[in-house]
């Protein structure tokens, strides 16, 4: 009985201070201001239009890129949502970070998917530009003002209530 406390305690104690974690992670990010490298923008395919909020989802090395790549249209009810709901822009950019072993099949990948605006970050110039990126993948997608500040975090795609923030917040960048 008392083994099984100890392991209890151990438990809410890890889960609390994860938890705490997230919470310091996701305030941070609210603070600081998210760099675009010029060098990752002049990959996208037409122009991103100056002092529009931009969504952005980031794949690290871990995630398996060419698994994400050939799933991209879930995000397509997103994407039309961006370009034909809104009085003013919103812009994506999907940012994939392979590792080594990934590189070659994700530039082959990528010719198909010419109509998404993905960015293939070889050098790991994304991370470098923002070197207090979290590595935690539940803040990889987060929403940036026109400043490039994060206004939003969490990905719309996997939670209704992430996605009607991401609608509210958009609401209120374009009232201003």
């Amino acid at each position: 009985m008392g083994r099984i406390f100890l392991i209890l305690c151990a438990v809410l104690l890890f889960s609390s201070c994860e938890e705490y974690s997230l919470r310091r992670q996701i305030r941070a990010m609210y603070h600081t201001r998210t760099m675009l490298p010029e060098p990752l923008l002049r990959q996208v395919h037409g122009a991103i239009p100056d002092s529009c909020p931009i969504m952005v989802v980031y794949y690290d090395p871990q995630v398996c890129a060419s698994c994400t790549l050939q799933r991209m249209d879930e995000w397509d009810g997103f994407l039309r949502y961006y370009r034909d709901s809104l009085k003013t822009p919103i812009a994506s950019l999907f940012i994939f970070a392979p590792n080594e072993q990934q590189k070659q099949q994700v530039r082959s990948i990528l010719q198909q998917y010419d109509k998404y605006p993905i960015i293939l970050d070889e050098t790991g110039a994304f991370v470098k530009a923002n070197p207090d990126f979290p590595q935690d993948s539940r803040l990889h997608t987060f929403l940036l003002d026109s400043e490039g500040h994060v206004v939003t975090i969490g990905s719309p795609k996997y939670d209704d209530n992430i996605w009607d923030l991401y609608k509210q917040v958009i609401q209120t960048l374009q009232n201003r």
